[in-house]
């Protein structure tokens, strides 16, 4: 048996096996509720990883410490919203857990749920008063967290709730500018939808059309003309959203963003269009495009 396994208690192994007749015998013998084992655990801890709702009554009734932190400094209720246990996270609300309490990376159990796409718990925890608009030592909130992850229900309940949709995280970025960068088109409708700024700017003054753009995301490129996105923006380096898709390639973004207005022969701070861009990168059929539609060097 190695030292991990030495560190179980029997109360603990209850709780993650889910046996409640065994718990409730263990904390009737007298049994220390609150002891910790693996990765600095109580078995409240492995009941809310596991989702074992009638474990973690039995835990409660006989005192167990809500707010207890584990290695990672995640508490029951942070391992039971990213868990997406709705039902065991409103009993340890209800109960008196800490709603706001950080991680050491200052995450709440908001920022947990909405990483991983748990609608109800994050309704569950805005009911119980987690605040909305709490950042984790990166500057992101709840809203950022779903929204790079693709979580589009989640941006909604959120913007619900009353979440700014324009918060800024690490170098600037918005939660749309995040949506962008990875191509959630659901999500960047969801923003826009929210009164999310469309031209917003991150420190390299790049706009959520420039990221989509650089990625190939045509149909997030598509969303963002529709409602309006400046398709003449240039970076800080004087890149265009034009400019960075024909330097990565994306014929089909080039010619959306040329329908919708980009300035062809528009040039960054290096003095290259986006025809020479494409050239320098070898990509022969955004070259030919770009020359049918007047493109020069």
């Amino acid at each position: 048996m190695d030292t991990e396994d030495k560190m179980q208690t029997a109360l603990h192994l209850a709780a993650q096996c889910g046996d409640t007749a065994v718990v409730s015998a263990l904390i009737g013998a007298g049994i220390e509720v609150d002891v910790k084992g693996k990765s600095q655990r109580t078995a409240l801890h492995w009941a809310a990883v596991i989702g074992h709702t009638k474990v973690v009554a039995a835990l409660l009734e006989a005192g167990a410490a809500l707010d207890v932190k584990d290695e990672n400094h995640w508490t029951a209720l942070h391992w039971a919203a990213g868990g997406g246990h709705a039902a065991l996270a409103a009993m340890l609300l209800e109960a008196g857990a800490a709603a706001n309490i950080k991680d050491e990376s200052e995450w709440t159990p908001l920022h947990c749920a909405a990483a991983r796409g748990r609608t109800a718990v994050v309704r569950v925890l805005l009911r119980a008063g987690a605040e909305v608009d709490t950042k984790d030592l990166s500057q992101n909130t709840a809203l950022h967290c779903a929204a790079e992850r693709g979580h589009a229900e989640v941006v909604e309940a959120l913007l619900e709730a009353g979440a700014q949709a324009d918060l800024r995280g690490k170098d600037l970025n918005t939660a749309l500018h995040r949506a962008a960068l990875r191509g959630h088109t659901a999500v960047v409708a969801a923003l826009l939808a929210g009164g999310a700024a469309v031209d917003a700017k991150t420190a390299e003054h790049c706009t959520a059309l420039h990221l989509a753009a650089l990625e190939g995301h045509g149909a997030a490129v598509a969303a963002l003309l529709h409602r309006g996105a400046d398709p003449l923006a240039k970076t800080v380096s004087g890149y265009t959203p034009l400019i960075l898709a024909a330097w990565h390639g994306h014929l089909g973004v080039a010619q959306q963003l040329l329908d919708g207005g980009a300035e062809l022969n528009a040039r960054n701070a290096e003095g290259m269009t986006a025809l020479g861009r494409a050239k320098k990168s070898n990509h022969k059929a955004v070259a030919g495009y770009l020359i049918s539609r007047g493109g020069v060097l």
